[in-house]
């Protein structure tokens, strides 16, 4: 197990930190337990994705992403596992996750908030400019 959350986590030690090498600033922090499910199906609802993902594991949540204007689903989600055993199973899965005769992508999911995270939506143009006299990340 030591090795497999080594090489899910990139960390360098035992037992595999859940962070991205090093103490760098832009180091990734992730979710315990949880991932990002994206490119789901239209016909996938909650209940199918806690269905599909109940096989690696039990969960605690699985919930697909609804557009607030339209309520139909905006193609990805999140599941949250109610330990790493499942979480990793689900990651080890990798091309054969599939929902409806769909692909779908299974990725760690990223704290809200994590130096990386903010990087990646602030060059998107989802956040705003940093405040005046305050260095980006």
């Amino acid at each position: 197990l030591e090795a497999l959350q080594h090489a899910l986590s990139g960390a360098g030690g035992p037992g595999g930190a859940a962070l991205g090498p090093g103490p760098s600033s832009h180091a990734t922090e992730f979710a315990a337990n949880r991932v990002f499910v994206g490119g789901l199906p239209q016909t996938c609802d909650d209940a199918k994705l806690h269905t599909f993902f109940a096989q690696f594991g039990p969960l605690t949540d699985a919930k697909v992403m609804l557009d607030r204007n339209t309520g139909r689903s905006r193609g990805f989600g999140y599941v949250s596992f109610l330990d790493a055993t499942g979480m990793e199973a689900a990651l080890l899965n990798g091309g054969h996750n599939m929902i409806d005769d769909k692909l779908v992508v299974v990725k760690k999911c990223e704290e809200r908030g994590s130096p990386a995270l903010m990087g990646r939506e602030r060059a998107a143009g989802l956040l705003g400019a940093p405040a005046a006299g305050v260095s980006p990340l």
